[in-house]
């Protein structure tokens, strides 16, 4: 994975669980300066395209969000669980969990709430996935995020539980729902669809402050958000109050924005890279993508992949 880069002097990541994304936070030993975000500023971060959707509701990440839109969506959806240190899978919505190949059993903590105040509850929670994996919603994830299923998908309010079980057993399952895809969708969503186009309809960390299509958006952070994985709430030290994506479609205008403080943040994959590296203004941090690219072969005799000093 490419570096990111960032226009501080040590990276500190307080947004991983939530958004999956690097917020700078501090600087080398002594240091008492750094950039505002560290103190209730605004935390820029560049976009490379557009965050518009084939269906035209960026929002509803049930349907065929664009891959901006789901990354901008971990802003404003809470998952039931979260990928959290070493690779493990960590609470979120859902506070304990018991596993089976086909059946997970999720049992959900009671202080998340929706943007407009409505408890997430496993009936909430439920009607979410409903839609998620019904044929009807069209969504080509449900099927690579959580098996082909059919589902059956069964919430207890009283137990505070969701049990969810697939036709097709999986020791992968769990992993499905830290995906944004599997994000829960509030009622006011489920009920409307259409108000996807224009706003979200989650409860997470952070709601839409202003949306200008093409150009940029702007989150602000809730004052009221305290459900995030391993205790991280809105008043966690060095959450941003705001967070805003600029679309700068070109690297290297991008790599420019970094060196002058136009951009905290942003992801350089060009030749650009090269130049920033030596940037002594600027640090970086190597990761790796926790997914899988297989690569298969057809072995058939007549094919190339049948030689095996090929393969």
């Amino acid at each position: 994975m490419d570096p990111r880069w960032k226009r501080t002097l040590r990276l500190t990541m307080v947004l991983s669980l939530l958004v999956q994304i690097a917020v700078a936070c501090g600087g080398p030993s002594g240091t008492t300066t750094g950039p505002s975000y560290r103190s209730g500023g605004t935390l820029t971060m560049r976009l490379n395209g557009d965050w518009t959707s084939s269906s035209g509701a960026p929002w509803d990440i049930g349907s065929f969000p664009s891959t901006n839109a789901q990354f901008i969506s971990q802003l404003f959806y809470d998952r039931l669980v979260a990928v959290g240190p070493k690779n493990t899978v960590a609470p979120y919505l859902a506070k304990s969990w018991t596993i089976t190949p086909a059946t997970i059993v999720f049992t959900l903590r009671k202080d998340a709430v929706c943007q407009d105040g409505t408890p997430i509850t496993p009936t909430v929670v439920a009607k979410s996935l409903h839609r998620f994996t019904d044929p009807g919603t069209k969504s080509s994830q449900a099927a690579r995020l959580l098996t082909a299923g059919p589902f059956t998908i069964t919430p207890d309010d009283a137990a505070a539980t969701v049990t969810f079980t697939t036709a097709i057993p999986s020791n992968e399952l769990i992993w499905g729902f830290t995906n944004p895809q599997t994000g829960i969708i509030c009622p006011a969503g489920i009920s409307n669809p259409t108000t996807m186009k224009s706003k979200p309809a989650g409860s997470g960390p952070y709601t839409l402050e202003t949306n200008n299509q093409g150009d940029s958006l702007t989150a602000a952070l809730r004052p009221d958000w305290s459900w995030g994985p391993q205790g991280v709430t809105s008043k966690t030290a060095g959450l941003p109050a705001k967070v805003t994506f600029k679309l700068v479609a070109s690297e290297t205008t991008a790599a420019n924005l970094l060196t002058t403080g136009g951009v905290d943040m942003a992801l350089i994959t060009s030749n650009d890279v090269v130049r920033l590296l030596a940037d002594p203004s600027l640090s970086h941090k190597d990761a790796h993508s926790f997914y899988a690219f297989p690569l298969v072969v057809n072995q058939a005799a007549g094919h190339p992949g049948a030689d095996p000093v090929l393969r």
